[in-house]
């Protein structure tokens, strides 16, 4: 009987994720900070736009820490790509410094962007 009840919840689970399709998308705690929450119901409707906004907030850019003693380096789960996005360049890479230590992080070009998210 037990293994009866099993059988049967694990085909009513496998149902439900079939009729409710796939897995809600996790947003990046960054967005947050951007987007009225109005915006952030319109990302969740819209699968695609969110992987494209969760990617340019998460992987659109490359911290570049330097070696130095008792400095603090910027990490990359937290850096808010917003705060330089305006230095962004239609087709190349580029550098910006981002602390007085001589960290930097480099943007990906929109054109990389572009490329990626027409992969989503």
């Amino acid at each position: 009987m037990k293994q009866l009840f099993i059988v049967i919840l694990v085909l009513v689970v496998l149902s439900c994720k079939s009729i409710y399709g796939q897995e809600a998308i996790k947003i990046d705690p960054r967005v947050y900070s951007h987007y009225t929450p109005d915006q952030i119901e319109e990302l969740k409707a819209n699968p695609k736009k969110l992987k494209c906004v969760n990617f340019l907030y998460s992987q659109s850019f490359i911290v570049n820490n330097r070696e130095c003693s008792g400095c603090t380096p910027i990490n990359p789960e937290t850096f808010d790509v917003a705060t330089v996005e305006n230095y962004r360049k239609q087709s190349q890479r580029v550098t910006i410094g981002v602390s007085r230590e001589g960290h930097t992080v480099t943007l990906l070009s929109r054109d990389e962007l572009q490329a990626i998210y027409n992969t989503f």
